[in-house]
């Protein structure tokens, strides 16, 4: 149920925040304010789940993960806040390796446009959605692609 995921979901902020301590106190602190701004009201704090605690992925990328969760959610109140197009469409490309040869500004812009309406690591749903660009682009270099190995947090980050 939607119920379980998120109390699954914010099990697993509570556990990124405990492990990133003082690591990284910038991101620890606006994660906690995440936190506490996402928790439902009358439900107090609780430690967290005790498979967590010992889960190495965690201990070791908790810095990382913590940063991605804190860059999504900002993305996401932003587009609630003043609508996807407002957002999104003065992203310019983004700096890197490209991930294909046909990658250009639409693809970065349509990506983050995807995440918010479909969550991270949800390629599925990312790639069936009309009105995004990727199955205009190229879609036989996407589907022929094999997908990486998801990573479980991926699947608990989803919005």
């Amino acid at each position: 149920s939607i119920d379980a995921i998120k109390y699954l979901s914010l099990k697993l902020l509570g556990s990124v925040i405990n492990y990133i301590g003082a690591r990284d106190t910038n991101t620890a602190s606006k994660l906690a304010k995440i936190f506490r701004e996402s928790m439902p009201s009358g439900v107090a704090a609780t430690r967290p789940l005790p498979t967590l605690q010992n889960w190495k992925a965690l201990q070791q990328n908790c810095v990382a993960w913590g940063r991605r969760i804190e860059l999504l959610h900002q993305i996401r109140k932003a587009v609630q806040t003043y609508g996807e197009t407002a957002v999104l469409d003065g992203v310019q490309q983004i700096n890197g390796p490209l991930p294909a040869s046909w990658w250009g500004r639409k693809h970065d812009v349509d990506l983050l446009r995807a995440i918010v309406r479909h969550g991270f690591g949800n390629s599925d749903a990312i790639i069936k959605d009309p009105e995004l660009c990727f199955q205009k682009t190229n879609p036989n270099s996407i589907s022929n692609n094999p997908k990486p190995n998801p990573n479980p947090l991926t699947y608990l980050i989803r919005s």
